[in-house]
C-alpha cells in the first residue's frame, strides 16, 4: 500500500539481524515494537550495528521499543473485541516471561456470517531489553542516542540515535 501510494520512496524490507544493503541511508525507522523479534542481547547488538553501519555519519536511527521486564506485565488477562455485522473477533492473550523472553499467546475467536467459528494462535516472542543497556549498545556502535520516555505508544518510549563522526 505504502508503495502504491508513495512511488518515489525506496522501501525497503530486510532481516535487521543480518542486514547488510550496499548502501547508505538518512533514516532508518524501526517501528511497531519489532525491534523485540531480535530477541537476545547479542542479536540487539548485531541490529544496532548494522544500523550504524547502513547509516550516512550524521543519519538518525528511529527504534520504537517492545517493553522492558520492568514495564511488561505478566499474568493479567487481557481481552480485546472488533465487532460488524459480518464478522466478530475476540483476541485474548495471559501474557508470560519463559527464559527471559515475553511471550503471547494471541488466541483469536473468530466468528463470520455463515461460518463456523475459527481458533487461531499466534504465538509472539520477543526481548526485554532495559534502557540503560540498549542506550551502551547504541553509543558502542556509533550512536550519539537518546531515550525519549514520551514515545509512540504508552509505556514504551522512544529511542533516537544521530550517527556520530568516527574520528581515529
Amino acid at each position: 500500500i505504502a508503495r502504491s501510494n508513495f512511488p518515489d520512496i525506496d522501501f525497503r524490507q530486510a532481516d535487521m539481524v543480518k542486514l547488510d544493503i550496499n548502501e547508505r541511508f538518512d533514516v532508518i525507522i524501526c517501528l511497531y515494537s519489532s525491534i523485540g523479534y531480535v530477541k537476545t542481547k547479542a542479536n540487539l547488538k548485531r541490529t544496532l550495528n548494522n544500523f550504524s553501519k547502513q547509516l550516512k555519519t550524521g543519519g538518525v536511527v528511529i527504534v520504537e521499543p517492545w517493553f522492558t521486564k520492568s514495564t511488561y506485565r505478566t499474568g493479567i488477562p487481557n481481552v480485546t473485541t472488533y465487532c460488524s455485522g459480518e464478522i466478530k473477533i475476540v483476541k485474548a492473550c495471559t501474557p508470560k516471561i519463559v527464559n527471559g523472553l515475553s511471550i503471547m499467546d494471541l488466541n483469536y475467536l473468530i466468528a463470520e456470517k455463515g461460518k463456523e467459528v475459527r481458533h487461531v494462535i499466534d504465538r509472539h516472542e520477543m526481548g526485554l531489553f532495559e534502557i540503560d543497556e540498549t542506550l551502551r549498545m547504541m553509543k558502542d556502535v556509533s550512536f550519539s542516542a537518546r531515550y525519549l520516555k514520551d514515545g509512540l505508544m504508552k509505556n514504551r518510549g522512544l529511542y533516537v540515535g544521530v550517527k556520530k563522526i568516527i574520528r581515529k
